[in-house]
């Protein structure tokens, strides 16, 4: 073997003398030294650039792997390096041309691409141990740590075909671009000697050829190269074939033992036989090209179960020389399927495992033209999960074709119907009210089904609205919002797609949805707004006011609209200066409590759940006057006119609330503070509306418990329970409605 040996330093003898720094700072008596030289061995590899004085790239390690020196040129290695002591690893590195010494635009050096084009990597690498007080030599020989490819093409293909298109890969497929070179005519690349990492011990390459009238013949040759080993150099040698039933790559290989150069001939057969075939069963073997050749397969939904036909038919007019089944799905290695199999070549073991996961096939697959192999009876036996599987088969000419055959195995249906408020957001303010509905499903595919959504209808009857649009998606769950219901009405509903329906149908009755009595004031007794004789529903303040003569709360022909005779007006008024507030509510009050309060009971039944309270309401504020602790701080201010509802369940039906009291009862509507409380709104103004306007205020509600217990308050000072207001703000209120 002829070694170019160069040395980076010659063995020197010499004393010990100081190192100022090494890398932890010690002093040098605590010192190791590390001398070394590198060379080069080329005999193994042709390398058509020779430099007499290459550079060297040397690093050293310490025992955790880290790099601890480095040097881009040895040449800037002058004596040798200390070292604390330890054990060391010590690489060098040539790259046989100074040009690539840089890192490029990628910032890469050469060894740390999979595949490169004209840059040999040299390296080699020894472990030292480093000793205090001692001087170690390291002699590192750097050989080619890569596999070399080159392409030739001769006269026969350049003359008949415009482009010649070679891709090589060190991977298992090409679906890595950083794997693949890609020697071309077009742009001179076919000419270039590739550079490979030995990832597997194999290249593969694929061969595209386009011809004179410029008809493209795509992936017709294959090929495998196994066995592959670094400091190898690999030579494709294409040439045209004009055997008609000739394979197109020539078995064996052509060695020059004084090289280690590897001949491949690749003949290219223009007669071959059509290109092998897949077709299928039951499984869709469609699939949508990605970026890098690469493919996304499409999905076969299975039902769970299901015993209809799945197969895989192979069509190779060439013959059959493999046909490879590879997985890497670990409930498939349950059912005893070999990860990697070749239906041309098995074993009787291998035989015997298909056989009992219950995969059959036709004949004898070496060398026929065609085969079925059959997977219903392994997929009727699978479990829910998703499956993947790879078919490969080569004929007797070296083409070579693939499929991916993909497959979920799913419950018996695509959708299943869940309960009304199951596992989504908007099960927290309810799922069922009185004139609409959000229906719940899942789907059990991987992917949305087409036509996925929900059916619904009143119980007793046969004909099924569907529901596909304005669905709110959450991972595999979905839900969507029906209006249009009629109230204290059964309804039935059922997740769907475009197959069968869920076989699970779901029953739910819609909440009544009516108004409380009066709400648009027409009916009144005196001044109270309940006609005589009837449940009495609203009620006000003017009993507490009546000891001073005055009345806060009265009935009013100025009303909001046309079509209404009366409304409801509230006055902030004082007697013996102190102030009273015009109120009007659902509710019953029930006594004074001395001067200073009274006592209410706020609330009257009702099981509804309204989403707003609207109507009309005019104001005009006066400035407050009157003030007791702690709103002292507001007299100057504008007035504040409220309505606001509540929606509970407290258990007696109302809520008691004595404003003499110290400090006073009253309810609180902050989140969190009244557990009883389901829903609320509230609307305040402090300044003119100029007459009549319309509200709507949105009830928001804090869970989906239906409400036995409704208060709605209106009152033309807020702070009227603190004796807090100005005299003279007037309210009027008018035809309030809940909207459901």
């Amino acid at each position: 073997m002829k070694l170019s040996r160069i040395y980076i330093l010659a063995i020197m003898i010499f004393s010990l003398v100081s190192c100022t720094k090494v890398e932890d700072g010690r002093p040098e008596k605590e010192c190791g030294y590390v001398d070394f030289s590198v060379s080069q061995d080329k005999s193994l590899v042709t390398v058509n650039t020779r430099v007499e004085d290459p550079i060297y790239k040397v690093k050293i390690l310490n025992g955790a792997g880290v790099v601890i020196k480095s040097f881009d040129n040895h040449k800037e290695i002058t004596e040798p390096i200390a070292l604390t002591p330890g054990t060391y690893t010590v690489v060098g590195i040539s790259y046989n041309m100074s040009a690539v010494m840089e890192k490029d635009a990628n910032g890469k050096y050469p060894e740390d691409y999979e595949a490169i084009f004209d840059a040999p990597v040299y390296q080699a690498q020894q472990s030292v141990e480093i000793k205090k007080g001692r001087t170690e030599y390291v002699d590192l020989l750097c050989t080619l740590s890569q596999v070399k490819v080159s392409v030739k093409a001769d006269s026969t293909i350049t003359s008949n075909f415009k482009e010649v298109i070679v891709t090589v890969t060190n991977a298992e497929d090409f679906t890595n671009g950083d794997n693949n070179l890609i020697f071309s005519s077009s742009d001179s690349t076919l000419n270039k000697n590739g550079y490979f990492r030995n990832n597997i011990g194999a290249l593969r390459y694929t061969i595209t050829l386009t011809n004179n009238d410029g008809d493209v013949s795509n992936g017709d040759v294959n090929g495998i190269i196994e066995g592959v080993n670094v400091r190898e150099h690999y030579i494709l040698n294409l040439t045209l074939s004009g055997d008609d039933e000739g394979a197109a790559i020539v078995p064996g290989i052509t060695v020059d033992p004084s090289t280690n150069d590897r001949y491949y001939t690749v003949k290219i057969n223009l007669n071959k036989k059509a290109k092998p075939q897949f077709s299928s069963v039951g499984l869709d073997l469609t699939a949508t090209p990605l970026p890098g050749n690469s493919v996304d397969p499409a999905v076969t939904y299975i039902a769970l179960g299901s015993t209809a036909e799945r197969s895989i038919a192979v069509s190779a007019a060439g013959g059959i020389k493999n046909l490879w089944l590879t997985h890497s799905n670990q409930t498939l290695v349950s059912k005893g399927v070999p990860q990697n199999v070749d239906f041309a070549n098995l074993s009787q073991s291998e035989s015997n495992a298909l056989s009992a996961a219950k995969i059959s096939w036709s004949g004898t697959v070496s060398e026929s033209t065609a085969t079925t192999i059959d997977l219903s009876n392994l997929v009727s036996g699978l479990p829910l999960g998703s499956y993947a599987m790879t078919f490969k088969v080569m004929d007797m000419q070296s083409q070579m074709a693939s499929v991916d055959v993909t497959f979920s195995v799913i419950p018996a249906e695509e959708t299943t119907t869940l309960s009304p408020g199951s596992n989504m957001a908007v099960s927290t303010i309810g799922a069922i009210w009185g004139k609409h509905a959000y229906l719940y499903g899942m789907y059990n595919t991987q992917i949305q089904p087409s036509g996925m959504g929900f059916e619904y209808k009143k119980v007793g009857t046969d004909s099924w609205t569907k529901v596909t649009s304005n669905l709110k998606v959450s991972g595999v769950y979905y839900y969507v919002k029906v209006d249009g219901l009629e109230p204290q009405t059964k309804y039935v509903y059922r997740a769907v797609s475009d197959k069968e329906p869920s076989v699970t149908e779901i029953e739910f009755t819609t909440l009544p949805a009516y108004q409380l009595y009066n709400m648009r004031f027409e009916e009144w007794n005196g001044n109270s707004a309940n006609a005589s004789g009837v449940t009495q529903i609203w009620d006000n303040g003017n009993e507490a006011a009546s000891m001073g003569g005055i009345t806060p709360t009265t009935k009013t022909s100025t009303t909001a609209t046309s079509s209404s005779k009366y409304a409801v007006q509230l006055k902030t008024e004082s007697a013996f200066g102190v102030l009273a507030a015009g109120s009007h509510f659902v509710g019953t009050f029930q006594e004074l409590d001395g001067l200073s309060g009274a006592k209410i009971n706020f609330g009257k039944a009702y099981g509804c759940k309204p989403l707003s309270l609207k109507g009309y309401y005019s104001y005009e504020p006066a400035t407050i006057d009157k003030t007791k602790s702690p709103y002292g701080s507001l007299k100057g201010q504008p007035d504040i006119c409220q309505i606001y509802v509540v929606l509970a369940d407290w258990p007696k039906g109302y809520f008691a609330v004595n404003t003499a009291s110290d400090p006073k009862v009253l309810i609180n509507p902050e989140p969190g503070a009244d557990p009883h409380i389901i829903g609320y709104g509230s609307l305040e103004r402090n300044t003119s509306t100029g007459g009549y306007i319309s509200f709507d205020i949105p009830i928001q509600y804090r869970n989906n418990r239906v409400p036995t217990t409704c208060v709605i308050v209106c009152s033309s000072s807020k702070y009227g329970d603190y004796f807090t207001g100005g005299v003279g703000s007037l309210l009027m209120v008018d035809e309030f409605e809940f909207t459901f």
